[in-house]
């Protein structure tokens, strides 16, 4: 009989799993390498992020990477097979071990460890850590004697071996409930320490049995324990009275029975009954209150190990892996949800509701299902799928199945009984997979199947035939999702598009004309207007003729462009879509999105699972369904249910190797500074909410714009160039919600020695001193180089001059006598010649008369002298501005000698008038050589220069210039181009 109590009062409770006072129970989406290893403890540092044990070392997990701590990992533990484990409220990890104690300082990333007795060499075999009002830490040990650290060493608080006579002294835990009070369970009872002394054991009064480790001191004053073999009792702290806990369940419990105790909402406390589930109690009152069966199925399947978590959140770890039960505040009563992603989720695909407020639902896992919402109990009524359940009077529901056709259901007594079949009415095969159900009027239904649309005479179990609709291949091929009739017009929503369907000319238009074909779930008439929930497109709004006036999609703020369901509130829509649910203003088309951050089982909802009752909407969705009242909808808070996040680690790749740094989530930072040569570096984030992996994310530099990460939870860079950067880390949980910034880190690209400012000034410095002495040298030869010059020059002139000009005189005087006059005269003409151009080479390479001006004059004088002793007719004519300009050696040289050239040529071969001679000087240097000639012109090869003209291109090839010739029209040019 009491086993029997017991199971009523765990299961005939209140059914509301996630209610918006209540509490939800998720599993922890642990990596797949630790489903199936035993998790021995857990806790939850201030970050909310989770650190747990198991025989291979201690654990963190941070929402998307799993590290693991051993006696080789960096930091280490001193043991592998850790007894306790705390994180404490200075974010530093404390594992307890037969070998002694680590603690792992997660601001700096260290571990320090403790392995014996303070003074002796016996090894600290730890049982028990605890903290202090004022984060003190106390360890247990297993000989009796208690701890605290302090200043890095272990000083002896207590020793019960010595305070307590007897031969053995068991120390179970301790506990500081009053500031400068210690609660130590010694042997079973409390024995209270002020300073090193017992002042006092609580309670006074003996007990039936020992206390148990798992004791709550309450703030209103209230000590809960349990006692082994006598049930759970309640004390009082200052007075030390002691009441047991008036309640049937405690009088069965036994001490196989392990009994722990956590904070509730409305500082209430769970009771949790190993194998049995928990039961809320209010120490103040003594009251019981039993509540959330959903909860409670996942507590009695197993025996799991209780950690109290941080804000109200407590942690389990059992076979399965860790979950947590913790408080929620949302506007959505959910149903049938699973906990975990490992188990088949209830997708629901139609919902009814009885009478008595009980629900028959079709759903994928179970198939027809009854839920009492009073009890919570779930019933199985059949293993058939029902897509859709049509109303049909008060005994009766046509029940439309996928494989079985059509049924009647009797909702009272769950019973299914067959529908009457016209032999000849083809209802067998045609209508066996039914998709929707449309009551056209006491005796008709439209019947959508997975192939094409019939009217059915339920009463006689037959299709009634239907002209020009059963000959259209379009709708009588596809998917029908719903049928809205509108007295003679039949919208006809179906997985080729949206047709409608005119009973009365037997006339089919796909609507809207010179669209896209889109498939098309659901539809709804608002205002006038037809709107149709579509697969891709979103919202599709049309008149009642099927014209488009909107299109209400993600780009509108819908939450997703696939919309299986929408139902009518007032001015207001409401759409299930696959990126969650919308609520949209039916004249503005303003969307306000929920998801599964506001506590939604699921984010995609299904088709014909839809339903109004009062104020009051359900909609199913592939994890159960969810119910809520429209107008809570308006008023909740939605821009705050982003679940809190952290940059967790940071990864620089270098030469050296790969360096990570994990304590991102514990200390401030200015700025990250990323080291010199640091070829890639990355930065992950994540949290302890794993709805954190519903989110698409966004990231940017500075004010770029945003790059989308989709949901990979980390930020990857590569070459960045040094300087100061702000990475901004931005969120939205839908497609058709706007960006929300969650993070944002200050970053350092420090640059390597070769790009800082004073490498960049000393290498500026480098080249300018180079260039200076560059030019100085250049500048020294070139000196150089025309003071050697100038010698030759002179000495040419002083030299083979002076013996130039003595033969020829001595020549002209021999020449006198007449016998030697003809050989005289060719020496005297040859030492003239000789000497003209001696004079000539000494002029260019002299360094004195590098200037374009001495060049002009230069060839002046030679043009007078030509002119006298040919009595030649010439014309000189210098344009461009040339006075002071340098001029090189090369260019006055070669230059020269091509004028001189070119003239002598001219002379030669002018046939009568002058010749006429342009010199330019402009962004090139040009001569122009112009002599009469005879017509016709004979060949360039013998008609002048012959020779000389190659001789001229190649001195015109040394200045990098270009030398051309032309005869015609009695004239003949030589023009030279040269840079300068």
């Amino acid at each position: 009989m009491t086993r029997t109590w017991i199971f009523c009062c765990l299961f005939l409770l209140p059914s509301l799993l996630h209610a918006h006072e209540g509490l939800r129970f998720r599993f922890l989406d642990l990596p797949a390498s630790l489903r199936d290893v035993s998790i021995t403890h857990v806790a939850e540092d201030r970050k909310g992020i989770i650190w747990f044990t198991t025989s291979s070392g201690l654990h963190r997990y941070d929402g998307n990477r799993l590290l693991t701590f051993d006696l080789f990992s960096k930091p280490a533990i001193i043991s592998n097979a850790i007894n306790c484990l705390l994180a404490d409220g200075r974010d530093r990890i404390w594992a307890g071990s037969p070998n002694g104690l680590t603690m792992i300082d997660l601001h700096t990333w260290k571990a320090v460890s403790w392995q014996f007795h303070p003074g002796s060499k016996e090894s600290l075999y730890v049982r028990i850590i605890c903290e202090g009002k004022d984060g003190s830490i106390y360890v247990i040990s297993n000989n009796g004697v208690l701890y605290r650290v302090s200043n890095g060493k272990l000083v002896t608080v207590a020793d019960f071996r010595k305070l307590i006579p007897g031969p053995d002294v068991q120390l179970g835990a301790v506990f500081e409930p009053v500031d400068g009070e210690l609660w130590a369970l010694v042997n079973g009872r409390f024995a209270v320490l002020r300073g090193q002394k017992i002042v006092r054991f609580f309670p006074s009064a003996d007990l039936k049995d020992a206390i148990t480790d798992r004791v709550l001191f309450h703030k209103s004053g209230k000590v809960i324990f349990n006692v082994s073999n006598d049930g759970v009792y309640t004390g009082d702290i200052k007075t030390g009275k002691v009441s047991r806990w008036k309640h049937p369940l405690n009088d069965s419990l036994a001490t196989q029975r392990k009994v722990s105790f956590f904070n509730l909402q409305n500082d209430n406390v769970g009771v949790y009954i190993n194998k049995y589930g928990f039961i809320a109690l209010d120490p103040e009152t003594g009251q019981s209150m039993e509540t959330e069966p959903e909860v409670l199925q996942h507590f009695t399947n197993a025996g799991m190990l209780m950690f109290p978590g941080r804000a109200e959140k407590t942690y389990f770890s059992f076979n399965k892996g860790i979950a947590v039960l913790e408080p929620v505040s949302t506007p959505f009563h959910n149903y049938l949800g699973t906990a975990s992603s490992e188990t088949v989720p209830y997708s629901v695909r139609c919902i009814y509701r009885r009478a008595d407020s009980s629900w028959i639902i079709g759903n994928y896992r179970d198939g027809l299902t009854l839920l009492d919402e009073k009890t919570g109990r779930i019933t199985p009524i059949a293993q058939r799928f029902i897509y859709t359940l049509l109303p049909w009077g008060k005994d009766s529901l046509l029940a439309g199945t996928e494989g079985d056709g059509l049924m009647w259901l009797d909702p009272s007594s769950l019973a299914f009984s067959p529908l009457r079949k016209d032999p000849a009415g083809g209802l067998t095969s045609q209508t066996r997979y039914v998709v929707s159900l449309y009551r056209e009027n006491d005796s008709l239904a439209w019947v959508g199947t997975y192939s094409g649309l019939y009217l059915l005479n339920a009463r006689k179990g037959r299709i009634v035939p239907v002209p020009g609709l059963y000959a259209n291949k379009r709708i009588m091929t596809a998917k029908v999702f719903q049928v809205l009739a509108k007295g003679s017009l039949k919208y006809i929503a179906t997985g080729a598009g949206l047709f409608i369907f005119d009973a009365r000319s037997g006339k089919i238009t796909r609507v809207p004309e010179g669209q896209p074909e889109t498939g098309v779930y659901c539809l709804r008439e608002v205002n006038d207007h037809i709107w149709a929930g579509t697969n891709g497109r979103g919202i599709l709004v049309t008149d009642m003729q099927g014209k488009l006036t909107a299109t209400i999609g993600t780009g509108n703020g819908l939450a997703g462009n696939a919309v299986y369901s929408v139902l009518l509130a007032g001015p207001y829509a409401v759409a299930g879509t696959d990126h969650g649910l919308s609520l949209v203003h039916t004249v503005t088309y303003a969307a306000r999105n929920f998801s599964r951050l506001n506590k939604l089982p699921s984010n995609e909802f299904n088709h014909s699972a839809a339903l109004q009752d009062g104020d009051k909407m359900y909609f199913g969705t592939i994890n159960g369904f969810t119910a809520f009242d429209p107008n809570q909808l308006l008023a909740a808070d939605t821009a705050q249910s982003f679940p809190l996040l952290y940059f967790t680690s940071f990864t620089t790749s270098s030469h050296r190797g790969q360096v990570q740094d994990y304590t991102l989530p514990y200390r401030t930072v200015k700025a990250l500074r990323v080291p010199p040569r640091t070829e890639y570096f990355s930065l992950r984030f994540g949290g302890p909410d794993q709805e954190m992996r519903q989110l698409q994310y966004f990231y940017r530099l500075k004010d770029e714009d945003w790059k989308e990460l989709g949901r990979q939870p980390e930020i990857s860079f590569a070459g960045l160039d040094p300087g100061e950067y702000l990475v901004q880390l931005a969120a939205r949980s839908s497609p058709g919600n706007a960006t929300q910034t969650l993070l944002t880190m200050p970053l350092t690209v420090l640059p390597a020695w070769y790009q800082t400012w004073w490498f960049r000034t000393l290498a500026l410095l480098f080249a300018v001193c180079a260039i200076w002495l560059v030019y100085r040298y250049r500048l020294r030869q070139l000196l150089r180089e025309q003071q050697l010059r100038t010698k030759i020059a002179g000495d040419l002139h002083d030299e083979v001059g002076s013996s130039l000009t003595r033969i020829y005189f001595q020549a002209d005087l021999l020449r006198m006598k007449e016998e030697n006059a003809p050989a005289l005269q060719k020496i005297a003409d040859t030492s003239r010649d000789a000497l003209t151009t001696m004079s000539d080479m000494v002029w260019s390479i002299d360094a004195r008369f590098d200037t374009a001006a001495d060049l002009v004059s230069r060839m002046r004088d030679y043009i007078v002298k030509l002119q006298q002793e040919l009595e030649l007719g010439c014309s000189f004519q210098v344009t461009g501005g040339y006075e002071d300009k340098p001029l090189s050696q090369i260019i006055r040289q070669n230059f020269f000698l091509i004028f001189k050239e070119a003239v002598n040529n001219a002379a030669r071969y002018a046939s009568e008038g002058a010749v006429n001679i342009h010199l330019h000087f402009g962004k090139r240097l040009e001569l122009t050589v112009q002599n009469p000639c005879e017509e016709p012109p004979r060949s360039m090869g013998a008609y002048q220069g012959g020779q000389g003209l190659q001789h001229m291109k190649l001195r015109a090839g040394r200045m990098k210039g270009e030398l051309e010739t032309c005869a015609g029209k009695g004239a003949f040019k030589v023009r030279l181009s040269v840079p300068w």
